[in-house]
């Protein structure tokens, strides 16, 4: 039965088609096995809950530090330089305000006005900076060493780094809030309920150590 000019025009066709899907899968299929063979199945896991990078590190003899973020550290920081800004404003500001939108005052009243202003802002500076001056914001550490690295804030909001060995750390005797230990002649807290390791919880805590 003769075949007409469009039924092998088809027929061409669907092969050229066919023969182009071989090709594509083939290709795709390709860096496909080079990524698996590159990365195994049981390979791919470890990466994924960071346990090939221990064992990487155990071989290499080298030793992750441990690193502790205060669960509250940016809302410290915030707090504290939004403190900062409005004991500027009211130290710079408020004699202006005063002197030029209340001309009916003597002198002395301004005066006296303008001290309580600035007196006020910078002492509940002062006390916020007295109360979370002991948080500590990062804490670092390597598995067997005798110190941490710390950072805390200063009175301007920029960070302080401190090295504290383990072996220096004292019972707080102090009536203060937000203190965990003493080291130094300086307090510092740390949140123990999100703290990520147990065996350098209890060398932080001074009680725990005595027991």
């Amino acid at each position: 039965m003769a075949m007409s000019g469009a039924g092998r025009y088809l027929m061409r066709a669907g092969s050229r088609q066919m023969l182009s899907d071989n090709q594509i899968i083939r290709s795709a299929l390709v860096p496909q096995e080079r990524w698996a063979s590159l990365y195994p199945s049981k390979g791919f896991a470890d990466y994924s809950n960071g346990t090939n990078l221990k064992e990487r590190d155990e071989k290499k003899g080298t030793v992750r530090p441990l690193v502790y973020i205060g669960a509250m550290s940016d809302t410290v920081r915030r707090v504290k330089m939004l403190s900062l800004s409005t004991c500027c404003l009211s130290v710079f500001g408020g004699p202006f305000v005063t002197f030029f939108t209340n001309p009916e005052l003597s002198v002395i009243m301004k005066g006296a006005l303008c001290s309580t202003m600035v007196v006020l802002s910078a002492s509940t500076t002062f006390a916020l900076h007295w109360f979370a001056s002991p948080y500590i914001h990062k804490l670092t550490w390597v598995p067997g060493s005798n110190e941490v690295d710390v950072e805390v804030l200063s009175w301007l909001a920029t960070k302080l780094k401190r090295k504290i060995k383990l072996s220096d750390i004292r019972t707080p005797y102090t009536q203060r809030p937000l203190v965990t230990f003493a080291a130094n002649n300086e307090y510092y807290f740390i949140d123990k309920d999100s703290f990520p390791n147990k065996e350098l919880l209890d060398k932080l805590l001074p009680e725990k150590r005595k027991q």
